[in-house]
């Protein structure tokens, strides 16, 4: 079996090794981990933004992976068995990609009886970044590099949950605009948002204990609206620089 981290990782604890290994059952080809920052490593200006995508983007992939529909894992807390890598050639077809190889590779290889997810406090690994900031934006501008190699359907929940959200937005501003000199209305337009703000703020806190980040309840409900956005920027940024994303036999 081949467990793979990275030089800027540490194990949360001395258990990393037996309990990615325990997955592995007779049927188990693939083991998806999880990695995270620190949750007082970052606190700079935007590092709410940065936890709330971390958080977001992890979710998709172990959820999906977790509902036997795995498509993505993390290279810094990767396991799988030697003989899986190499009837699949290893990373030959992704050897022209600078970055993303581990992505790919679990797309690949990774089916729903074959893999399984160890999401245990002590079998993650602990990442460290001098600039968090500066490293998010690396590899976030790499992921969506790599994610059109991906099946979308992974990503259809996402974007739906987020134009449910505008349009609930959108309505509530336009209830305001024909009605604001009726209380009624505005009233109806607070408690709509209101509730809207209580149904995401329980699970984004779940999700951010689950995965050791930093907490977000009272910031999720902007922090849903507002990564959409984010995210448009770096798909234009990461369209724009594409070629650095190739090995330079393809530059």
């Amino acid at each position: 079996v081949i467990l793979t981290t990275g030089a800027n990782c540490s194990p949360s604890s001395d258990q990393w090794l037996r309990l990615m290994m325990r997955n592995f059952t007779p049927t188990t080809d693939v083991v998806i981990g999880y990695s995270h920052i620190l949750a007082d490593s970052d606190r700079r200006w935007g590092s709410r933004v940065r936890t709330f995508d971390r958080v977001t983007r992890s979710l998709q992939y172990l959820i999906a992976a977790i509902k036997n529909q795995p498509y993505r894992g993390d290279g810094h807390n990767l396991a799988y068995r030697k003989s899986t890598f190499f009837a699949n050639n290893g990373f030959a077809s992704s050897l022209y990609l600078q970055w993303g190889d581990d992505d790919v590779f679990v797309h690949e290889i990774a089916r729903p009886d074959n893999t399984r997810v160890e999401l245990a406090p002590e079998a993650m690994m602990t990442v460290v970044y001098p600039d968090p900031a500066w490293s998010h934006r690396r590899n976030k501008e790499r992921r969506e590099f790599t994610a059109h190699m991906l099946p979308q359907k992974a990503f259809v929940m996402q974007g739906i949950m987020s134009a449910l959200g505008y349009v609930g937005l959108a309505s509530m501003a336009a209830a305001v605009a024909t009605g604001y000199q009726h209380p009624l209305t505005i009233a109806i337009a607070a408690v709509v948002a209101i509730a809207c703000a209580i149904a995401v703020m329980p699970a984004v806190g779940r999700s951010c204990q689950l995965l050791g980040a930093r907490r977000l309840r009272l910031s999720a409900p902007w922090l849903v609206l507002w990564r959409p956005i984010v995210n448009l920027g770096y798909r234009l940024r990461s369209a724009a620089t594409s070629k650095s994303n190739y090995t330079s036999m393809y530059n």
